[in-house]
């Protein structure tokens, strides 16, 4: 039975504050990039991936996956900087799937892939992540991203082991997963799987809802497009073969809690944004009334709170926050506003 994720408010011990915002360009701490494979070559990097051919895959799908790569007719190619992977039918439904296993593993950090989705009945796209070892369920996968052909502004992200699932979904405000590329992200601590969508957090995990999550441990990269089966449904009239899912990188961050970062600015719309103090509590004031997520990370990297709402304007309290450090990120249509706060105790 598949359980819903949560957002997590974590509150530690409660004390009078000051709330003082110390910059909005340079945050304390940030992401830095530990590897990374940008698919730039002409070619399949085979230090980093292998492809993997399946002639009778799990889930009821119809795909068969193929070997080779970057040959006439492969279904895993590089070209024009972007990893593709593309399904195809002919006398059979032939796919496309890889996996770092052997190669490349990672324990903890941003896990982190820019793609774009296919747009068709039946078409499953995932990046994801297993351990290495142990076999399924017992193993842990962690599903950075899955999408569904048939649902243009959808997407989820889940976590399974054994006898426990974690499942989140997200529904765009507006466009759609296939038009343009978007950021899908899994940030992975030794206590917490947070999942994001081009930064906005719609889902979190915690060791708290399960104690024996095997979190602390290696795990590899899977890449694959899956067609039909028990996730999006078969293929139909309306199902366009071929389709592709495009990935423009792949990107493994560590936390850099001394690192002093260009805060992730972007959009033209962002200047009419603002992260202040106001007198104890962040302020927040945003381009127009619209769907946000604030996030609030320590500088060793840990979320103390993360809120979602839709307003123009909101403030949040800082009561039950510890004297510190803190980098407050809002992520919503508009862009993405960054601060470094520093809570002080009140005199």
């Amino acid at each position: 039975m598949l359980k819903a994720g949560s957002i997590v408010n974590a509150a530690v011990r409660a004390v009078p504050v000051v709330l003082v915002v110390l910059s909005n360009a340079i945050a304390a701490g940030g992401w830095k990039v530990y590897w990374s494979d940008e698919f730039d070559s002409t070619a399949l990097n085979e230090s980093n991936w292998s492809v993997q051919a399946t002639d009778n895959p799990p889930n009821a799908e119809q795909e068969h996956y193929t070997s080779g790569h970057d040959q006439s007719g492969s279904n895993v190619f590089v070209k024009n900087g972007h990893l593709i992977l593309e399904a195809r039918s002919a006398s059979e439904i032939t796919s496309g799937k890889i996996v770092s296993s052997g190669k490349k593993s990672f324990e903890y950090g941003r896990m982190e892939a820019r793609m774009r989705l296919p747009l068709t009945q039946g078409m499953w796209p995932a990046f994801w992540m297993l351990g290495v070892g142990g076999g399924w369920p017992q193993c842990g996968e962690l599903d950075i991203m899955e999408g569904k052909g048939r649902l243009p502004n959808w997407t989820s992200g889940s976590f399974h082991y054994t006898n426990f699932d974690v499942f989140n979904q997200y529904t765009l405000p507006t466009g759609n997963v296939h038009d343009s590329f978007h950021v899908y992200a899994a940030e992975w601590s030794t206590d917490s799987i947070r999942w994001y969508f081009d930064n906005v957090n719609f889902g979190t995990l915690t060791k708290a809802q399960n104690a024996n999550l095997p979190l602390d441990k290696q795990y590899y990269f899977i890449l694959n497009l899956a067609v039909g089966g028990n996730f999006d449904g078969n293929m139909n009239n309306t199902t366009v073969f071929p389709d592709s899912l495009i990935v423009d990188y792949v990107r493994v961050y560590q936390w850099d809690p001394t690192a002093q970062t260009e805060s992730p600015v972007s959009g033209a719309n962002l200047a009419r944004a603002s992260l202040v103090d106001r007198g104890g509590g962040l302020s927040i004031v945003l381009p127009s009334e619209q769907a946000y997520i604030l996030n609030l990370v320590s500088t060793s990297g840990k979320l103390v709170l993360s809120q979602r709402g839709t307003a123009r304007s909101f403030t949040v309290g800082t009561g039950a926050l510890s004297p510190g450090v803190y980098c407050a990120t809002v992520s919503g249509t508009f862009g993405t506003l960054s601060g470094r706060v520093a809570v002080h105790r009140r005199p």
